[in-house]
C-alpha cells in the first residue's frame, strides 16, 4: 500500500465493513428496552463515520463500542446475536460463531476517530466492557494516530 493512498484505502474498506455491521442507535430505539440511561454504542460510531466532534469520550462502551471482538470476553459477538439483535445490524448474524472471520473488528472504528483525541474508560471490574480489550483496540490504531503525527503514550501491547 503506497504511502499516498493509505489513509483513503483504509478507511474505504473500514467504513464498507463497519457499515454491514451498523448498530441501531438508542435514539432510534426510543430507549425503551433497557438501558435508558446509558449511551448506545453506536454513538462513537456515529461520531467515527460523520466526523464531528473534537473528542471521543468512551465510557463502558464495550464489544460494539470499543473492546476488540475477537478477544471472545465479557460481552461476546455471538452473546451481542442472540440476546441484543436490535443493537447490531441483520450482516452480523453471519458471523455469530465465527468471529475469527469478521472482516473488521473494532481497532478499525477506533482508527477512523483519528486524529481527534480518544479517551477510553471503563470499571475495573466491569468484565461486560473488558477493558483490556479496549485496550488492544486502541493499540492497535496507533498506526492511523501516528500517520497524523499524533503523540501516543501506549508503548505495549499490554494493558498495565
Amino acid at each position: 500500500m503506497s504511502n499516498n493512498n493509505s489513509r483513503r484505502t483504509f478507511l474505504k474498506s473500514g467504513a464498507m465493513g463497519i457499515a454491514g455491521f451498523t448498530i441501531v442507535p438508542g435514539l432510534v430505539m426510543g430507549k425503551t428496552t433497557g438501558h435508558s440511561d446509558r449511551v448506545s454504542p453506536s454513538d462513537k460510531l456515529n461520531i467515527a463515520a460523520v466526523g464531528i466532534g473534537g473528542m471521543v469520550l468512551s465510557n463502558t462502551t464495550g464489544h460494539a463500542g470499543d473492546a476488540i471482538w475477537r478477544r471472545e470476553f465479557g460481552e461476546t459477538y455471538s452473546n451481542m446475536c442472540e440476546w441484543l439483535p436490535r443493537w447490531i445490524g441483520k450482516n452480523a448474524q453471519k458471523y455469530k460463531g465465527r468471529v475469527a472471520e469478521l472482516p473488521v473488528d473494532q481497532h478499525m472504528l477506533l482508527a477512523c476517530i483519528a486524529p481527534r483525541p480518544l479517551f477510553i474508560s471503563s470499571g475495573e471490574y466491569d468484565y461486560w466492557a473488558d477493558s483490556k480489550g479496549a485496550w488492544i483496540s486502541a493499540y492497535n490504531a496507533i498506526p492511523i494516530y501516528k500517520m497524523y503525527r499524533q503523540n501516543v503514550d501506549f508503548k505495549s501491547e499490554k494493558q498495565p
